[in-house]
């Protein structure tokens, strides 16, 4: 049996578990920095150890994808948001299992993903996107009333998203966007302002080999009950893969899965839910980040990173494999853990309350002693069988964070 040899675009966050998983099936990987510097907020979940070779991208396409030939490469995938269009670019130079050439550029930039799905039948928020904040001005007086959502057309998630009550609140947002560098370490050239939608927000989570997309997980976004116009959420619960919105949902994601021909590989779908059904929000063509992906399938849904690993080393089980749904053996909500008040941190929250917690499977916090407390500190993983128990500690953690839980000193004024 030859030897095979994969290629991971920016194997961060949740990428970082795709090496090992291709080892299994004996492939090994080399690593593909699509920018000379690790971005800050990639860096923790870079570990180039797991990797044969690194190969730093340095804007030629041709230069890299020839690297990557004379290695061997047989399979190019993108292992967080920010490698989207450059493992799209190599797949397509080298003549590898990937996606449509057309949509390349509207899997990354907001505004054209949002004329995609428009053009192609689906429902979407209404939106404009533009480098000019006039533009931007006068779409909003003739075509959407307020309130609105502004954020950078080619960012990852919640980075630089504002909502905005006012004409003076947009022109404040475009100023803070535009320009600017963003959380992935691009630069912020055009500004998205959408209409804002209110309802549940949801994920659908996939994988597609040759066209053909596979369910692996559902997610709901929770927001805290005391802001219904919050722009960030609390907390992420999994979901069956049967009930009353899933399929509504589902058919939804691949629409717009196909719409950006999102043939190979992962997809990570957000849409809302309001009284006409579905409204596609943004799909991004890479796993689900952080760990949510291992989350899942530890709960009993579908991995995302083992159906990635299994289109791109072995499509004929992909195939075989593609039963519909997953049957969930625990219950899983994730909670962001958001300090209620800013100013510095004075003492090390007592973590070991929430560890405490009957259902608590995994907590991850920052260590910012003395310093200014972001607006999400961290996360914990609230796992068990009974979903009465992760309900019983996730209302037990908001308790806790409640009570002095992050000893913080107020910033003098």
């Amino acid at each position: 049996m030859s030897r095979r040899l994969a290629a991971i675009v920016d194997p961060y966050t949740s990428g970082t578990y795709l090496a090992e998983s291709l080892r299994r099936v004996g492939t090994a990987c080399v690593a593909v920095q699509s920018q000379p510097v690790v971005p800050e907020v990639f860096r923790s979940s870079f570990h180039p150890e797991e990797f044969e070779s690194l190969v730093a991208h340095a804007g030629d396409v041709a230069q890299t994808s020839a690297r990557l030939a004379g290695a061997g490469v047989d399979c190019v995938i993108a292992g967080c948001e920010l490698g989207v269009e450059l493992a799209d670019e190599l797949c397509g130079v080298l003549d590898l299992p990937g996606n449509g050439a057309e949509m390349r550029h509207a899997r990354r930039d907001k505004g054209l993903m949002a004329d995609a799905f428009r053009e192609a039948g689906l429902r979407a928020p209404r939106q404009l996107c533009s480098e000019r904040r006039e533009s931007l001005l006068d779409w909003i007086r003739r075509e959407a009333a307020g309130p609105w959502v502004v954020k950078p057309a080619n960012s990852s998630s919640s980075d630089g998203v504002q909502l905005c009550a006012t004409e003076a609140d947009v022109e404040r947002a475009f100023d803070a966007i535009i320009g600017c560098q963003n959380v992935l370490g691009l630069e912020n050239r055009r500004v998205v302002v959408q209409e804002y939608t209110s309802g549940s927000e949801y994920v659908v989570d996939t994988v597609s080999c040759e066209g053909r997309h596979q369910l692996v997980a559902f997610w709901k976004y929770s927001k805290p009950p005391s802001s219904a116009s919050f722009m960030g959420y609390d907390g992420m619960e999994l979901l069956p893969a049967r009930g009353e919105v899933q399929q509504s949902l589902f058919e939804a994601a691949c629409g717009g899965l196909d719409a950006l021909q999102i043939q190979q590989g992962p997809g990570h779908s957000e849409l809302f839910w309001d009284e006409s059904g579905p409204l596609l929000l943004e799909i991004g063509a890479r796993m689900h980040g952080g760990e949510n992906p291992v989350l899942a399938a530890r709960c009993g849904a579908r991995s995302q990173v083992e159906q990635t690993v299994r289109a791109f080393a072995d499509p004929t089980r992909f195939s075989a494999d593609a039963v519909a749904g997953y049957e969930l053996t625990h219950h899983c909500t994730v909670a962001f853990l958001m300090p209620p008040s800013s100013g510095r941190l004075r003492a090390r929250p007592r973590v070991e309350r929430i560890e405490a917690l009957e259902a608590c499977h995994k907590l991850e916090i920052a260590d910012c002693l003395g310093e200014l407390v972001p607006p999400v500190i961290g996360w914990v993983a609230l796992i068990h069988p009974d979903k009465r128990v992760v309900d019983d500690s996730l209302a037990a953690l908001r308790r806790l964070e409640a009570d002095d839980f992050y000893p913080v000193d107020p910033l003098e004024s």
